[in-house]
């Protein structure tokens, strides 16, 4: 049997632009994006990274932020609002990165300092299974639509 494969030279041309399409920074943004929007609703709404609902505010601290005009009865780990302002994303070559930038609060403390004590008792800071199914869900679809 004799196999001949005319036009190689487009046929690598073409594998080649294909296996540069698979890792784009386009898709690699929005998977970012996502996970990134994930964290923060689930956090605003409540939950750590298992799906639990927070523990609640000790009476002590709940008093104190009753005392500021915010909530108490929904756990979010909001106060400021400038360690999740923080939170953001990097994308290289091949993956995606979400992190706390090196900013501070008002009063001075660093935001990525406060988001790992904060994750240390109430863990919100990661990614369950279900937003990685999404997140290789955007991907699947991703490669579907450029094949």
């Amino acid at each position: 049997m004799t196999v001949e494969i005319k036009n190689l030279g487009s046929v690598k041309l073409s594998l080649k632009k294909l296996s540069d399409e698979i890792v784009d920074k386009k898709i690699l943004n929005k998977i970012g994006n996502f996970l990134m929007t994930s964290i923060k609703e689930r956090t605003l709404k409540g939950y750590d990274v298992s799906g639990d609902a927070f523990e609640e505010y000790t009476p002590r601290y709940a008093l104190f932020r009753h005392k500021k005009g915010l909530p108490t009865n929904l756990v979010d780990l909001f106060f400021t609002g400038s360690m999740m302002s923080s939170m953001t994303y990097s994308v290289d070559e091949d993956s995606v990165r979400i992190f706390f930038q090196p900013t501070k609060d008002k009063k001075g403390v660093s935001n990525p300092a406060k988001a790992y004590w904060l994750n240390q008792n109430r863990e919100f800071f990661s990614l369950n299974p279900d937003e990685l199914s999404d997140a290789v869900t955007l991907y699947e679809d991703y490669i579907e639509e450029i094949l």
